[in-house]
């Protein structure tokens, strides 16, 4: 078993090294580690009976496909963070939506479960292979993130100096980026009067929207 161990080792730090020890590097060499230790068990079995029969192996491998049912979940969750931290379609630090509607910040990505802190101060502890099969919203997956509101103006009044005033009002607020610029969309002709769609984009941390969206309608 120690020439294993040591194989072990070196195969560790191999991965370790190429994947410049990342969660995705640190599965991998978990995963070497149990590949390891059967390989040794099942060569100790050879050296420690010889004699084993046909038969005795034949038990061995219904036993392990039993034993591979029975664990199928945890197997399951565990391939599934391998490939989530190695395809990264989120990461920790990073704000996600589930198909079940949680919601929070992503703490840490484990091989068996992801655990994320929601925005109320509570953790979530989610099955990798849940995240791999549902949907997935991912709210910072890119630097800038849009919000939206709709409000109305009367068939009497001057729309185009409504739109040119908001507009200038929108470039004024902190935390509205200048860049994408924000608009505004005639969206729908009511019994009323005309409804419009006022767009303009923040940060994407909850924090941030939350703030940029109280001054935009404070304004």
């Amino acid at each position: 078993m120690g020439v294993f161990y040591l194989l072990f080792g070196l195969t560790q730090r191999a991965i370790l090294r190429a994947t410049r020890g990342s969660g995705y590097g640190q599965a991998i060499s978990r995963l070497a580690r149990l590949g390891t230790l059967l390989l040794g068990l099942l060569v100790g079995m050879a050296v420690a009976f010889p004699t084993v029969n046909g038969s005795i192996l034949s038990a061995l491998g219904v036993s392990g496909i039993a034993i591979g049912f029975a664990f199928r979940d945890i197997l399951q969750n565990y391939f599934a963070g391998i490939l989530l931290l190695w395809r990264e379609p989120f990461r920790i630090g990073g704000q996600i939506i589930t198909s079940r509607d949680f919601e929070g910040t992503v703490e840490a990505i484990e091989t068996r479960a992801t655990f994320i802190r929601t925005h109320d101060g509570r953790r979530v502890v989610i099955p990798n292979a849940s995240l791999f099969i549902d949907s997935v919203k991912v709210n910072t997956a890119f630097a800038a993130r849009r919000l939206e509101y709709d409000l109305g103006v009367g068939y009497g009044d001057d729309l185009e100096s409504a739109r040119r005033t908001i507009l200038e009002t929108l470039t004024e607020v902190e935390g509205v980026l200048p860049e994408p610029a924000p608009d505004m969309l005639v969206v729908a002709f009511g019994d009323f009067g005309i409804a419009l769609r006022v767009r303009w984009w923040t940060r994407p941390q909850r924090a941030d929207t939350l703030k940029a969206q109280d001054k935009v309608l404070r304004h």
